[in-house]
């Protein structure tokens, strides 16, 4: 196995074992024997664990770029961002997200990476959004950026606590008493 194909085993791996064992527990040693990938294979790839989980996160996850469609209003936009942001997190299973979850809150450096690729999703998505709205002569504010954050949190622990799939009730609650008032310019 060569390529592609070893590093995908890699990350499959990586992720088996973090819903299997708990990031905590899981060792370079282990992700290559379940791989059967010799250590200086992965290290060549990843320099260590923190990087190799966090890839293998963005993988296992299948994240496509945050899809920011375009509608006739801020509501609508929101409404189909905030289903896209819900069904990318509910996609993955309950251990392999608590795993990740674990790990982002003991592994400095996973959350720091982790919080990068988040931050730099969620600001320029908020920003699209907000640029759309106010050419179609709706009012919003121009200091959007964290907005987004606030609904990757709501989701991420409603994932955690309920596990299920998608709560459409509850994404349009999240837009309608949070997310559009944030956005919104009071004058």
């Amino acid at each position: 196995m060569r390529g592609v194909a070893r590093e995908r085993a890699i990350l499959k791996a990586a992720v088996e074992l973090v819903s299997e064992v708990g990031y905590e527990n899981v060792t370079m040693d282990m992700i290559g024997v379940r791989a059967k990938a010799s250590k200086a294979t992965m290290y060549r790839r990843w320099p260590d664990k923190a990087v190799l989980l966090a890839t293998a996160l963005k993988r296992h996850a299948k994240r496509p770029a945050l899809r920011l469609k375009s509608s006739d209003s801020l509501r609508g936009d929101l409404l189909a961002t905030v289903a896209n942001m819900s069904q990318i997190i509910s996609a993955d299973n309950g251990p392999t997200l608590a795993g990740f979850v674990q790990a982002i809150g003991t592994d400095a450096e996973l959350r720091g990476m982790i919080r990068t690729q988040i931050e730099q999703e969620a600001e320029t998505g908020a920003a699209v959004l907000a640029e759309r709205a106010s050419a179609r002569g709706e009012p919003v504010r121009s200091n959007t950026e964290h907005i987004f954050e606030l609904a990757v949190g709501a989701l991420l622990s409603r994932a955690l606590l309920y596990g299920a799939g998608r709560d459409e009730k509850y994404e349009e609650y999240l837009v309608d008493e949070v997310l559009l008032p944030l956005f919104r310019l009071v004058t």
